[in-house]
């Protein structure tokens, strides 16, 4: 389960929080060949060792930078490091600047605690099926009913296994499928976030939460049904996912980016996956304001609380999902990140990754 969590928090990082201007050449997936489907995921790459000896400072640095922000309010310091929840051969360690900073750092922060990643285990197993036994004819509209079974015959699901299914839990699934099939080498049994999370284990350091998981779980698993009603609305056949997926970013777009510290692009990856906002497309402003905005804001006022409030001198490093440092990038309409939302509150994050 824990691996089904990691890839759904993979996915928020495509598809809420985080195509390129070269699509991928891979031709999009067509649905008359075995398209992915939830019962029948393609293969994942093994899982990156994680022993001490592979993850020591002995190996080549990366260049991966994360937008490291460095923070100061008062005797405390915050690093801001953006992560990817996912993981490819060569990626830690990390820059040298990074390196630097988790050395310094005497608490790590990320989005959620080990204790509340558990709790999202459990909730995951929850969200998967829709409430009291429902099934899709009973939970949804006729129209977005016939539309749904209309969608899973051209996937290739079979319908009597997945009716019981939330419809937002499995587009969130379908949607992964395609978009990790352009990148067969970048694996979502590590990560990032686990990186820093080994790292901070070996210096015997506290590891700190910035949201619950049942907000999380509630914003991600739960949205109100009226947008549940504009996913299913808006799912497309496999091919229509895919091409669009091409044109907003796949994994392997922003394993490049990310690789090359090209934060500009993910910026440019938002402009375009909102290009159609309207107030018709519920999901995509329930995206926007929740999955997005809301989310970005809570951060920066933890960390604003965590800057604040602790009272013997302390290093924090703090990392979360890549999107929320970089999405608004000195401003972009409609959206925002942890760096705008603490300069609104006066305080100032000074880039080291240029």
């Amino acid at each position: 389960m824990k691996r089904l969590l990691v890839l759904l928090l993979a996915l928020v990082l495509v598809f809420g929080l985080v195509a390129c201007a070269n699509a991928p050449e891979a031709a999009p997936p067509n649905p008359t060949s075995e398209p992915p489907t939830v019962a029948d995921p393609p293969p994942t790459p093994a899982e990156p060792g994680n022993d001490e000896e592979e993850i020591g400072v002995a190996a080549e640095n990366s260049n991966i930078t994360g937008a490291l922000h460095r923070i100061e309010y008062g005797d405390n310091v915050v690093y801001l490091f953006g992560t990817i929840h996912a993981y490819r051969e060569g990626w830690t360690p990390l820059a040298a600047v990074v390196e630097d900073a988790i050395d310094r750092a005497d608490v790590f922060v990320l989005e959620m605690s080990d204790e509340e990643f558990a709790i999202m285990d459990t909730l995951t197993v929850e969200a998967m099926f829709l409430p009291d036994g429902q099934t899709w004819v009973e939970f949804l509209p006729a129209e977005a009913y016939d539309h749904l079974v209309e969608m899973v015959e051209i996937w290739g699901i079979p319908y009597e296994d997945m009716n019981t299914w939330h419809p937002s839990f499995l587009i969130l699934i379908l949607k992964m499928e395609i978009s990790n099939a352009f990148a067969p080498d970048v694996t979502m049994e590590d990560s990032i976030d686990s990186y820093v999370i080994r790292r901070a284990a070996e210096r015997g350091l506290p590891t700190l939460g910035l949201e619950a998981a049942a907000q999380q779980a509630e914003i991600l698993y739960n949205p109100p049904f009226e947008v549940v009603v504009a996913q299913v609305m808006a799912l497309g056949t496999p091919d229509e996912m895919a091409e669009e997926i091409m044109y907003v970013g796949t994994m392997a777009d922003m394993a490049e980016w990310y690789e090359t510290n090209d934060f500009q692009a993910f910026r440019e990856q938002f402009v375009r996956q909102f290009r159609d906002i309207s107030e018709e497309r519920l999901d995509l402003l329930y995206m926007q304001e929740m999955l997005i905005n809301f989310r970005s804001t809570y951060y920066a006022n933890g960390i604003a609380d965590l800057l604040r409030n602790t009272e013997e001198p302390t290093t924090f490093f703090v990392a979360v999902g890549i999107s929320h440092v970089v999405r608004a990038m000195g401003g972009t309409e409609g959206l925002t990140d942890i760096v705008e939302q603490l300069g609104f509150m006066g305080i100032v994050a000074e880039p080291l990754w240029r």
